[in-house]
Parts: structure tokens; C-alpha cells; sequence
């Protein structure tokens, strides 16, 4: 059966769908493990925050934005979303750490250390989002995935691969306990919501296809026919 082309228009609003709920995502996680670690004893940083705050939007945007991509794809989406999560979960962490030191520099705040701690975390993130964004790709194609169902697959991606993470942050790092507390909520809550904002982005262009009079339905693949993607 034929597969539609990909609408290059709706493409790029998916897209920015993502960026804008990605955004959001990573001011609320970042706010969550400020709380975290002021409850486990750090003090408050005040606009020392802004380094932390820039570092999770940013790999956010880029993380989510990264995976989304895939969605496009007519064939083996779970596949390449798979690879997307790979490769841009990586390329997401660098720029987002590359950002938090050039503003803890700016600001003449302490400069994070590049360590072997630091480029382990960043592996276990590459297949993580990898593994992330095969079963987000997956549970598009299903007809009775919904948004629970995504957040599942986030939170196992959070249990299994964040306590990867935590760990690395506890005895190879040697982070304090509010940095350990920090890691572990953001490990956990960060991937649930990179699934529900890709979950959501899908649905929004769903109804937004119901709502333009221009738009035509064309029929998906067999076993690819589950959150609608225009």
C-alpha cells in the first residue's frame, strides 16, 4: 500500500510544537531538582541557578527536538527515531554542558569539571534515548497507545538507565547528596516528559488536521496506523 510523502509544513510545526513544550519541560524539571537539593541541604543559589536553568532547557530543546525528527519518517520510524535518540542525545548533552560553563565563567561562578564521570553519563544517555525513542516510534504506530503508555516507556527509561546515571554521579563523580538527590529526579521526571511532549505534540496535530479544510487523509501502512502523524 502506498505510504503518503511527509508534509514538509506540518513537519516543521511538529517540530516547533516540541521545542516550545521542550522548553517548558526543562524549566519545570530544573525548578524540581532545585527544590530537591535545597531539601537535601544545598543552600539557595540565587542567579547562580542560571547556569543549571540554561543547561536543562537546552538539553531539553535539543534531546526532544532530536528524537521528534524521526516521527516524520513514513517507514521504520521506530528505527530511526532509535537512531535520532542516539545520536542527538549526545550532541544535546555537550551543547547544554558547553553552555552551563560558558555562563558559570561569564558569571565567574565555579566551571564544572570535564571528567570520565561526565562522558560515561553522556554514553549511558546516547543509548538510553535511543532506546527511548525506539519505543516512542513504536507507540505512535499502535492505534491503542495513549498517553499513559508513553509515560511508562519514559519511566522505565528513567528507572533503568537514570540509575545508571545516579550511580556514576554518586561513587565516580563523588557529588554531594544534593547533587545526588538533583541527578536522580532529573533522570527520572526528564525522560516521562520527553515521551508525554512528543505523545502530545502528535495528538495536537491530530485535531489541528481535523480543523484545516485543506488537509487530506491519506492511509498509513498496516501496523503503522496509530497516534495520527501528518
Amino acid at each position: 500500500m502506498p505510504t503518503a510523502a511527509p508534509n514538509p509544513q506540518r513537519a516543521v510545526s511538529r517540530v516547533l510544537t516540541v521545542v516550545w513544550l521542550a522548553i517548558m519541560l526543562g524549566i519545570v524539571v530544573q525548578v524540581l531538582v532545585l527544590l530537591g537539593k535545597t531539601s537535601a541541604g544545598a543552600p539557595f543559589p540565587g542567579l547562580k541557578w542560571l547556569p543549571d536553568l540554561l543547561n536543562g532547557v537546552t538539553w531539553a530543546v535539543f534531546v526532544c527536538a532530536g528524537v521528534v525528527l524521526g516521527s516524520i519518517a513514513t517507514r521504520a520510524r521506530s528505527v530511526v527515531m532509535g537512531v535520532l535518540g542516539l545520536i542527538s542525545a549526545p550532541i544535546a548533552f555537550s551543547l547544554a554542558k558547553g553552555l552551563q560553563r560558558g555562563v558559570q565563567s561569564a558569571m565567574d561562578a565555579p566551571v564544572d569539571k570535564i571528567t570520565p564521570a561526565l562522558f560515561m553519563i553522556c554514553g549511558v544517555k546516547a543509548v538510553e534515548y535511543a532506546c527511548l525513542g525506539a519505543a516512542i516510534g513504536w507507540l505512535l504506530g499502535r492505534s491503542w497507545s495513549r498517553a499513559s503508555h508513553f509515560a511508562l516507556a519514559g519511566a522505565l527509561a528513567g528507572i533503568g538507565f537514570g540509575s545508571i546515571t545516579v550511580w556514576i554521579t554518586a561513587n565516580l563523580a563523588k557529588a554531594k547528596p544534593p547533587a545526588i538527590v538533583g541527578a536522580a529526579i532529573n533522570e527520572l521526571i526528564f525522560p516521562i516528559g520527553c515521551a508525554l511532549v512528543i505523545y502530545l505534540a502528535a495528538y495536537a496535530g491530530r485535531h489541528l488536521s481535523v480543523l484545516d479544510p485543506t488537509f487530506k487523509a491519506t492511509k498509513e501502512p498496516a501496523g503503522d496506523a496509530g497516534v495520527p502523524l501528518s
